[in-house]
């Protein structure tokens, strides 16, 4: 997940520079943090002052069942399972706002019946109504509460969600729900 900090074309622009730099020159051989650092050292140079994107990335291990991640500046994702509802926590700078930046990889583990739940910060920010349609610890009570039903289930009624309290956008949303398919 990225997300560009502003509006308009040259936030579209950027954002086809980051397609472009994803398909063309990532490494995915690398942990993610290395990925998240030379994205910062290509970004970095090519946006303009004040322009930078917050992201999660996030690499799973299909053989092995391991989602490796690092962050730079986004929400935590979320793992859901069964039992528990685990944040996917961990530091780093968004991209193109500092010359150097690291970024911290971590693991886990991601076990059976999983689902990842990850998201730009409109869900978790306020709008100009002062109203929020979740907060970090809301939102994870919640999907945790509509996991049972599948991924399926958690779209549903996010979008429920967002209908049911009127909420009005100030930014742009990305969700992106995953599940282990059987």
């Amino acid at each position: 997940i990225a997300d560009f900090a502003g509006h308009g074309v040259s936030v579209a622009i950027d954002t086809f520079r980051l397609h472009n730099y994803l398909a063309e020159y990532a490494n995915y051989s690398d942990p993610p943090s290395k990925i998240l650092e030379d994205m910062n050292n290509n970004f970095y140079r090519m946006l303009p002052t004040g322009q930078y994107l917050t992201c999660f990335l996030g690499i799973i291990d299909t053989a092995n069942n391991i989602l490796s991640y690092a962050r730079a500046g986004a929400p935590p994702a979320l793992i859901i399972n069964e039992r528990e509802s685990i944040e996917l926590n961990c530091s780093g700078t968004p991209i193109g706002a500092y010359p150097k930046a690291e970024y911290l990889d971590k693991k886990i583990d991601l076990g059976e019946g999983w689902i990842l739940v990850a998201y730009s910060d409109a869900l978790v920010e306020i709008n100009q109504d002062d109203k929020y349609i979740f907060n970090n610890s809301s939102l994870q009570e919640y999907l945790q509460e509509w996991s049972s039903g599948g991924m399926e289930n958690i779209y549903q009624n996010i979008l429920k969600r967002i209908k049911l309290t009127g909420h009005h956008f100030d930014d742009d949303l990305t969700l992106v729900i995953l599940a282990q398919s059987y």
